[in-house]
């Protein structure tokens, strides 16, 4: 028997009525799987990181580690220890109250809070103008996609889902068979997100109008992430789901020796690298399955993270443990970023060959500038297209350009 999808769009700045639109998706194809046991991994250092209390959730900050409590946001310096970031302006006397989530902006961060959504600047959290229409919501979830103008915000409430861009949101709504509300969004690219419905993965195109099945029989979400290339990770109680921009989705099942899939509790993705939270053990995910590194007592959903210098960080219970797997090695632009652009760039942008637009790649005040970086970014990440390089040329993947990442974000050392 055939389902209906029906998506209402409602924009609610606007004058006119809800758009309803009822779409025939296709049935979905049964993810590619990905089975196998975890390998077992050299074990790095393991410190535990002192905490004045209890580390509620990680994320990064311009590459470091951030950690939040109860009502303050902190950062991990330089000499290890965890400082609390200000609210508000200098001179402004604000506080967040209870903090709820965290959310990657780029580099930065969302703070959803009780009182209201605030971003990272200039080591301050300031209150976000959006806080106006958030702060009375229960945001369970937040996406940020995007920079500048096309910057777009997807926000799981208890009322349902609403993209917002430019201050205007967009309300999402599904309705096929006996599927609720979306209790999860995730931006994939300009327009286009991932919804989860009941147990339902579903894509949807604000722009078309349309909404695809991506995968059905999904079992609970526990944690997601998405990758540098656009690759959303969703981690369930029965394995880690991976859906690519080009809705291709593949099902890595972590078994036990008697074939039992294991819960998958915690993921994160950055700097070309996925990590994973299966049964209490932290691996790195590879193209035929994953590797175990680091053994938790009492994993911690979004208690997992790796720094722009390669350390694993991870909430055990209450305490912040530091899993030592970087190399100390600090990324610059003369030793690491200047190698790269020679590697994969200039052959073309430094000639002007296949109309390539010149431009001297291995100039530090070029490279450096933040409009530059920033587009460099956008057209590897294929956050623009086409990427760049060219595919008919070469494909990087998110390994081979994280070095460029990894600068950025660590303040793009010369």
């Amino acid at each position: 028997m055939r389902r209906f999808l029906l998506v209402l769009l409602a924009t609610p700045s606007a004058c006119q009525g809800p758009l309803d639109m009822q779409v025939d998706p296709r049935e979905p194809k049964a993810p590619t799987r990905v089975d196998g046991a975890l390998s077992a991994g050299t074990q790095p250092l393991r410190t535990e990181l002192a905490m004045t209390e209890a580390g509620r959730e990680l994320a990064l900050l311009d590459g470091a580690l951030a950690v939040a409590g109860a009502e303050t946001v902190y950062r991990l310096d330089d000499t290890e220890h965890l400082q609390a970031l200000a609210v508000g302006a200098t001179g402004e006397a604000m506080a967040t109250g209870p903090v709820r989530r965290l959310a990657r902006r780029g580099n930065g961060l969302f703070v959803v809070a009780e009182g209201g959504l605030f971003h990272d600047a200039s080591g301050r959290l300031l209150r976000s103008p959006l806080s106006q229409s958030v702060a009375a919501a229960e945001v369970t979830a937040l996406d940020d996609l995007g920079t500048g103008e096309g910057e777009e915000l997807w926000l799981t409430t208890s009322s349902g889902v609403e993209r917002v861009r430019g201050g205007v949101g967009t309300q999402v709504h599904l309705s096929f068979g006996d599927v609720g509300q979306p209790s999860l969004a995730v931006g994939v690219e300009k327009d286009k997100g991932l919804l989860v419905a009941g147990s339902d993965l579903v894509s949807v195109d604000l722009a078309a109008h349309t909404a695809t099945w991506e995968a059905k029989g999904l079992p609970q979400v526990n944690a997601v992430a998405r990758g540098d290339d656009g690759t959303v990770y969703l981690a369930t109680l029965k394995g880690l789901y991976a859906r690519n921009k080009l809705g291709e989705v593949k099902l890595y099942s972590f078994t036990t020796p008697s074939e039992q899939p294991l819960a998958v509790t915690d993921v994160t993705s950055a700097f070309g690298e996925v990590l994973v939270a299966v049964d209490g053990a932290v691996a790195q995910l590879e193209a035929s399955g994953a590797t175990a590194f680091g053994m938790l007592v009492r994993p911690h959903a979004r208690g997992l993270a790796r720094d722009a210098s390669g350390d694993t960080f991870v909430l055990d219970g209450t305490a912040l443990v530091k899993l030592a797997t970087g190399s100390g090695h600090t990324v610059s632009f003369a030793t690491d970023v200047v190698p790269f652009m020679t590697a994969h760039c200039t052959s073309c942008h430094a000639t002007g060959a296949n109309y390539s637009p010149i431009f001297d790649l291995t100039s530090y005040p070029k490279v450096s500038d933040p409009a530059f970086s920033a587009l460099v970014v956008k057209r590897l990440t294929a956050d623009g297209k086409p990427p760049m390089p060219p595919s008919d040329v070469e494909v990087l993947t998110p390994t081979d350009y994280a070095v460029v990442l990894k600068w950025i974000a660590g303040g793009k050392q010369p």
